[in-house]
């Protein structure tokens, strides 16, 4: 399961659902509506070694940015 941020399509509102697929109903806390659009999620990555580079990374697609899956992998 994953949390997915969505934002209401009626209302505005953002939320956040612990999903197991997107293909799950989901429902607005502040409208009851099930009409909402994923947010995209980005994350950012910041590198220890005295380099001093951070970098965002766009986690929606599933894919990381090196063209392999997210899991199985790291980068040094």
């Amino acid at each position: 399961m994953r949390v997915y941020d969505f934002k209401c399509d009626d209302c505005g509102t953002p939320f956040e659902a612990f999903l197991r697929s997107l293909d799950e109903a989901r429902e607005c806390p502040q409208c009851g509506s099930q009409r909402s659009t994923l947010l995209p999620n980005l994350q950012i990555s910041i590198n220890t070694s005295g380099t001093r580079r951070g970098r965002v990374i766009d986690m929606s697609s599933n894919a990381c940015p090196c063209g392999k899956a997210h899991s199985g992998h790291a980068h040094r």
